[in-house]
């Protein structure tokens, strides 16, 4: 059988591009030292920088469906945190959680919406599902934060958490 030039050297350019593919994959598979989820260490990283910026941890609550809820204060300022689900399954929880004089915003990729993206986090997580398939890790949390009118939340940088 007799194949075009072409096609020999698509094979001879594929085959080394596929065999790299799969050396990069396998470095990066379980490159996290630590087993914890994904979802433990993205808490800690939050109450990590909470500390960092000078808030005093009063406390965290279960509120449902693996819902965390960190409360948080600094002087008179009070903020609630929380690593919400990015299809959007808490959204409505947490509106409910909030009085009239709450403000409120979600960080998403280390930037502030006002509200919940829904199109962007469910991609993100849909992308990151399938990066574990291959054995790497990418996580994009959801993190809504709920302050008092005091505070100047949205002047932190919760642009280092990703």
């Amino acid at each position: 059988m007799n194949c075009s030039p072409a096609f020999k050297w698509f094979i001879v350019l594929l085959l080394p591009l596929t065999l790299g593919w799969k050396l990069v994959a396998s470095s990066y598979l379980r490159s996290s030292e630590s087993s914890e989820p994904q979802e433990k260490l993205v808490e800690r990283k939050i109450t990590d920088f909470l500390v960092r910026n000078h808030f005093t941890l009063v406390g965290s609550e279960h509120v449902v469906f693996g819902l965390e809820l960190f409360h948080a204060t600094a002087g008179a300022c009070r903020m609630r945190v929380a690593l919400s689900s990015s299809r959007g399954w808490h959204r409505d929880l947490l509106r409910n959680l909030t009085t009239p004089q709450d403000r409120t915003f979600v960080v998403f990729g280390g930037k502030i919406y006002r509200e919940q993206p829904m199109w962007l986090p469910v991609s993100d997580f849909l992308w990151s599902r399938f990066l574990g398939e291959l054995g790497l890790k990418a996580y994009n949390p959801v993190i809504n934060v709920i302050s008092s009118p005091i505070c100047d939340a949205e002047g932190l940088p919760w642009n280092e958490l990703g």
